[in-house]
């Protein structure tokens, strides 16, 4: 089974270094003298740092600075480092007691700063972890108020967006369990759980056109084809239709036209699917043609043949679905000799040219030969 349409989740918004830069007052920007004086260094002797900087929705900060200073100022910075991808950096240090500043890189303001530490001590041979938490009650204090609402409005559409992925992974969850369980046979627990994909997610094609498919696999077709429409709808609908899903969803809806005589209304839902997704017209032109050969109507059969021919001319079973149309149409002359339908020994030889020993190769070949027709191939009996 193709995965049509897997339910897409949300992407959460982001906030810029820049909106939350410190203001550079004395209580965010540097230390007191009583602080400066407890600085001390021995540059004889090293020690590790490493850490990871957050803004306040918990998101990374990356490519940013990161700066080891004896008085806040990244004037007197002994060491800097720059954040990853993931926010995080490491190195080394001298030994000494500081204050660690994270300030933008590359902007228009010099010596934006973004947060600083309170006084860290860094003896020889330590791995000291340094983070810069953005969602502490001391970071937002330091926002404007203006700064403050701003961030907690994203961090509220946030939350709303967590719940709403979380509700997407569960319902793509029971869309592969939903999945297996039609591949199974178990066809009314198929129908249970895409019927819970459709509460879930009402607007949502994929889920309609599950359980459209589950329905139609029951031969429930009366109930297929209104939840096979509600799934080209809400395709259509959507901010990036799915071809697809279209097409997927328009050839299940001409499978329970035709199980529901209204040859019409199939043949427009087969051309439908094969002209949303030229990928897979093959397959649904074949299928069509099986269909409108079963219930008889051998006209539209091998038009639907000629239009698989046309979407891959390489394939056989084409040739042969055209050539099993057209026979049903076969009779006598006035001799006795049997006669067919224009086109059908040739679907019938290119039939055989395509694929001299495939599974209906004996059959065509003695077709053939029965009416009369001198048969070029290269098939070989299995011994």
């Amino acid at each position: 089974m193709k995965r049509y349409g897997w339910l897409a989740g949300l992407m959460l918004l982001a906030v810029s270094p820049s909106f939350l830069a410190a203001q550079s007052d004395s209580s965010q920007g540097g230390t007191s003298g009583s602080q400066q004086a407890q600085i001390k260094m021995n540059a004889a002797h090293s020690g590790a740092v490493h850490g990871k900087a957050n803004n306040p929705l918990g998101q990374a900060i990356a490519d940013t600075n990161v700066f080891a200073t004896t008085d806040g100022s990244p004037k007197s910075a002994v060491a800097t480092f720059v954040t990853d991808a993931n926010g995080e950096y490491k190195g080394k240090v001298p030994e000494g007691t500081y204050i660690f500043v994270l300030q933008e890189k590359n902007t228009k303001e010099a010596n934006k700063e973004i947060d600083h530490t309170d006084l860290t001590h860094v003896a020889e041979k330590d791995d000291v972890t340094v983070n810069f938490d953005g969602t502490r009650e001391a970071y937002l204090k330091r926002l404007s108020p203006e700064e403050r609402k701003r961030v907690e409005e994203t961090m509220a559409k946030n939350t709303a967006i967590n719940a709403e992925n979380n509700k997407i992974k569960n319902l793509n969850a029971i869309l592969l369990q939903e999945r297996d369980a039609r591949k199974a046979g178990n066809l009314d627990e198929a129908t249970k759980l895409a019927t819970q994909i459709t509460l879930g997610k009402p607007d949502e094609a994929v889920g309609w056109f599950e359980l459209g498919k589950d329905q139609g696999v029951q031969k429930q077709y009366d109930q297929a084809v209104p939840n096979l429409q509600k799934a080209l709808q809400m395709n259509e609908a959507s901010k990036k239709p799915d071809p697809q899903v279209e097409g997927a969803a328009q050839a299940a809806l001409g499978d329970a036209y035709a199980h529901t005589k209204k040859m019409d209304l199939a043949v427009q839902a087969f051309d439908a699917a094969g002209k949303a997704d030229p990928t897979n017209a093959y397959t649904y032109y074949s299928n069509e043609a099986i269909l409108l050969t079963n219930s008889g109507d051998i006209d539209q059969a091998a038009t639907a043949a000629d239009k698989a021919i046309a979407a891959d001319p390489s394939k056989p079973m084409a040739y042969y679905l055209k050539g099993q149309a057209l026979i049903q149409k076969a009779g006598q002359d006035k001799s006795g000799k049997i006669t067919v339908p224009p086109g059908c020994v040739e679907a019938y030889q290119k039939y055989l040219d395509l694929d001299p020993n495939g599974a209906h190769a004996q059959e065509v070949q003695g077709l053939l030969e029965g009416i009369g027709v001198k048969v070029k191939s290269n098939y070989k009996a299995k011994s």
